[in-house]
């Protein structure tokens, strides 16, 4: 297996799986997830994992959603 911690658009990102994170309350990728975020699936609540796999629009095969929690709580640590 193999990390790389990258900088750029995650949807351009050719990988067999990409993290991405959400803050509790966001919706940062409700337009290429929106029955997930309507369902409350997702929420960007700390720890809070969704995987799906094919998501349009992302190069990767498989994209897993991380919650984050509140953004005035998010330090290196935890990340």
């Amino acid at each position: 297996m193999e990390l790389k911690l990258v900088r750029q658009s995650a949807a351009s990102v050719e990988a067999d799986a990409v993290i991405v994170f959400e803050a509790e309350g966001g919706k940062s990728f409700a337009t290429a997830l929106p029955v997930q975020y309507e369902s409350g699936e997702i929420s960007g609540k700390f720890a809070e994992y969704t995987l799906v796999h094919n998501v349009a629009g992302f190069a990767a095969r498989r994209v897993l959603v991380a919650g984050s929690g509140k953004p005035e709580g998010l330090d290196p640590a935890k990340l």
